[in-house]
């Protein structure tokens, strides 16, 4: 307990140094410093400049940069160590199209959700996904979906046949829960599900 608290206090101290160097830099000071640790991280370059795409509503970029973050390694298997960076690639699309929603972009965010759904709906037999770790960032998709339909409703009947087809499809792993939807869906749109599910 003692050294935990020690180990907090250090680092308490050491962020209001931190803090305490930043609040004097000067704006130029400031991005000089920002822009040389962006020369150093590929990663925090390339989460910066999609920040600034989905703040400009570029949802070309925001979709090429989804696309390329969700693409299974071409003729190669994933074994199980090497899943979580899979993973992880998969929570970097799911973050980019939040942003685009944060950015006015929802409209767009729905069709990007969508179809970065439709590529990681089927059976993921590219990888070793015993841990889950896959399906659980994939299920992350259908989340920022619902968000970005919340943020942009979509027409009800489109949107509830869109949900029935992934619940129909019998090759898709990404199944919605319908209650999350109830009320984007309202009757028109919960009939079309009723109607195709009873009809399939």
């Amino acid at each position: 307990m003692l050294r935990h608290a020690l180990a907090e206090f250090v680092r308490g101290d050491q962020q209001q140094a931190v803090d305490a160097w930043l609040q004097s830099l000067s704006k130029e000071e400031l991005l000089a410093e920002l822009r040389g640790l962006l020369d150093e991280n590929r990663e925090l370059r390339q989460r910066f400049e999609l920040r600034a795409a989905a703040m400009n509503t570029d949802a070309l970029a925001i979709r090429r940069a989804v696309m390329d973050f969700i693409m299974p390694p071409r003729g190669e298997y994933l074994a199980y160590d090497e899943v979580y960076r899979y993973a992880n690639e998969i929570y970097k699309a799911v973050a980019a199209i939040d942003d685009l929603i944060q950015g006015g972009g929802a409209t767009d965010a729905i069709v990007i959700a969508r179809e970065a759904i439709d590529r990681l709906s089927g059976p993921y037999d590219f990888v070793d996904d015993s841990s889950g770790s896959v399906a659980s960032a994939a299920y992350e998709l259908l989340a920022v979906h619902l968000r970005a339909c919340q943020a942009a409703p979509p027409e009800p009947v489109s949107l509830g046949d869109y949900l029935a087809g992934l619940l129909l499809d019998d090759g898709c792993e990404l199944h919605p829960d319908l209650d999350d939807y109830a009320e984007l869906l309202g009757e028109r749109g919960t009939a079309v599900v009723r109607e195709r599910i009873v009809a399939a």
